[in-house]
């Protein structure tokens, strides 16, 4: 299993995520995860390169004793680019479409009232 964790920024955050693309990269994310306490529901960027879960305090504590990987920004940069590579650039959210797609309806549909 390769789970990486970058250093806590400056709020405490850090970032847990897997150097596998894709489905196996979110499998083992999932996987880790769940051992240490995090829920799948918790999940950032979830089928994209980007896929990774903010965890902080306890949880940056129990990551470290799982087994993930402390790596500098840097380092996650360069993971991340290489599954960016395989995986493709991350798509829009279906959320956004539909809400675009609502908000564009309803501005038709006021132009159309105040026409007339």
């Amino acid at each position: 299993m390769a789970i990486f964790m970058d250093k806590p920024g400056n709020n405490g955050w850090a970032h847990l995520f897997s150097d596998k693309p894709g489905k196996a990269g979110l499998e083992e994310l999932h996987t880790f995860a769940a051992l240490i306490g995090l829920r799948k529901q918790w999940v950032h960027a979830s089928f994209s390169y980007a896929e990774h879960y903010d965890i902080k305090d306890d949880y940056i504590k129990l990551a470290e004793a799982a087994g993930a990987k402390l790596v500098d920004r840097r380092k996650l940069g360069r993971i991340l680019r290489e599954k960016r590579v395989v995986m493709g650039p991350r798509r829009r959210r279906m959320g956004a479409k539909i809400r675009q797609a609502a908000h564009h309806e309803i501005a038709s549909s006021r132009r159309w009232r105040d026409s007339r």
